[in-house]
């Protein structure tokens, strides 16, 4: 006897088309898949009703985390900038709470990619930090941020270079775009509370924000929710198919 198994993954957070590639990857998230068409009949016979996200939490933690991670290491970032254009005493304590929210960041990676790869992503992340860091503290000391520029370039690059190889949903054109979207309102924020523009400031690093864990200005996608796409595309499968032969 056949009986078909439907699959229903419902995740009302992805809704966004960035590109074709990444609208057909979402669709595993956000409409009907079959994932075991190549199954072997005795395992299709196993199970006959429909499941969502809920049913897989390690799924909707993913999200969560994702999330969650990114909105710390912005609003770490945000604390940064102002602390050096304050000329605060807490900018070490920060950077090590922003390397610690990588660490967290970096860590959903391990299940599915190993720690290699997480560990490597890892790294290249917190050059991507650093390197906005020292552009911060460059325009605080009111000195030529030509160098400090060109390297933040160079590692947002390779970051976003090695997430498209990790995994071709992060698009490098996608990520390097939003990572220096990003970038370059930190720097607005930084620039603006120099210059006592307070209003500007503030609406620089909400947009950073909005931009990295919320969404874009054009309504695609949050960085977060991209991220957590990502991972759950490589992860869904595979949590099916454990549930399946529980």
């Amino acid at each position: 006897m056949y009986k078909k198994i439907t699959h229903h993954i419902i995740e009302e957070h992805y809704d966004h088309p960035l590109a074709a590639e990444v609208k057909q990857k979402t669709e595993l998230i956000n409409k009907p898949i079959v994932p075991y068409q190549s199954m072997p009949k005795s395992k299709l016979d196993k199970k006959t009703k429909d499941y969502q996200i809920y049913t897989y939490p390690v799924l909707k933690q993913i999200e969560k985390d994702s999330i969650n991670a990114w909105s710390l290491l912005n609003g770490r970032i945000r604390s940064l900038v102002i602390s050096i254009i304050s000329g605060d005493n807490d900018i070490d304590s920060l950077m090590e709470r922003a390397v610690s929210d990588i660490d967290m960041i970096s860590s959903l990676l391990k299940p599915v990619y190993g720690d290699a790869a997480a560990k490597k992503f890892n790294d290249l992340l917190i050059a991507v930090a650093k390197s906005l860091v020292d552009v911060i503290m460059k325009l605080k000391a009111e000195k030529d941020t030509t160098a400090e520029m060109a390297k933040l370039k160079d590692d947002t690059k390779t970051l976003a270079e090695f997430a498209y190889k990790a995994n071709p949903m992060w698009m490098t054109d996608v990520v390097t775009d939003i990572l220096t979207k990003m970038e370059d309102l930190y720097i607005t924020q930084a620039k603006s509370r120099l210059m006592k523009e307070w209003k500007t400031s503030v609406k620089a690093a909400d947009d950073a924000y909005n931009l990295m864990v919320v969404k874009q200005d054009n309504g695609d996608a949050s960085f977060a929710d991209i991220y957590a796409a990502g991972i759950i595309a490589d992860t869904a499968e595979e949590e099916i198919e454990d549930f399946m032969e529980s």
